[in-house]
């Protein structure tokens, strides 16, 4: 499940989003800046568990962009995940205006890339892109 946020700032709720996929057994990640992205893999149960409670919290937007689903048995399910574990990632960081915080959106299209998910960049922002061969 791919969520879009339009911010995420808060160390609470930062700290709240790691525990609660700690809790669901979740893998993915949380991309805090502007804007705040957040992948989780598991059941769908925990899933749409997850995203409920993130719903519980105080956001300016909180949308499920993407809800990929696949019918698959408790073992050949670990073989299907993108992600070892949950984590907050972040990549260079500069400050914009009103000290909002961006992350390197480049850097995380190549993140995305070396896990295989690199085609939702596309739902997550409508625009096409590709990682620079240019070193």
């Amino acid at each position: 499940m791919w969520i879009y946020s339009h911010h995420i700032y808060s160390k609470f709720k930062r700290r709240d989003i790691l525990e609660l996929a700690q809790q669901l057994k979740l893998t993915g990640f949380s991309l805090p800046g502007k804007p705040g992205l957040i992948c989780c893999e598991g059941t769908k149960n925990d899933c749409c568990e997850f995203y409920h409670q993130l719903k519980l919290m105080s956001w300016k937007k909180l949308s499920k962009v993407k809800e990929e689903i696949e019918e698959l048995s408790e073992s050949s399910a670990q073989n299907f995940r993108r992600f070892e574990d949950f984590q907050e990632i972040s990549f260079s960081v500069r400050r914009g205006p009103a000290n909002e915080y961006h992350m390197d959106m480049g850097q995380f299209l190549k993140y995305l890339e070396d896990h295989n998910s690199g085609y939702v960049f596309h739902d997550l922002f409508g625009i096409e892109a590709r990682v620079s061969s240019n070193k």
